[in-house]
C-alpha cells in the first residue's frame, strides 16, 4: 500500500521536526492519530484538527488513496 504524506503546521510541525510527514496507509482518521501518536508521541500533549481533503474531520472517517491530509494546531480569529 502507498505510504500518506500530511501537511503539518504551527508548533504540530515542531513536535514531527516538518511542515510534512510521511506513514503508512491507514484506513480510517482514528488509525491514522493513533500512527501519530505512536511515532510522534507528545502529540498527544497537543490539541489539534485533522482535515482530509481540506475538510476538517470531527468523527473517525474512512481515508481514500489520494487523500489530502493536514494537521492544524489550535487557531483563532477575530
Amino acid at each position: 500500500m502507498d505510504r500518506l504524506t500530511i501537511q503539518v503546521f504551527g508548533q504540530l510541525a515542531d513536535i514531527v521536526g516538518s511542515s510534512t510527514c510521511s506513514i503508512d496507509h491507514v484506513a480510517d482518521t482514528a488509525s491514522l492519530q493513533q500512527m501519530l501518536f505512536t511515532k510522534y508521541p507528545l502529540l498527544k500533549q497537543k490539541k489539534f484538527m485533522v482535515a482530509l481533503n481540506n475538510k476538517i474531520i470531527k468523527e473517525n472517517t474512512p481515508i481514500g488513496e489520494a487523500a489530502a491530509i493536514a494537521l492544524l494546531p489550535p487557531f483563532s480569529g477575530g
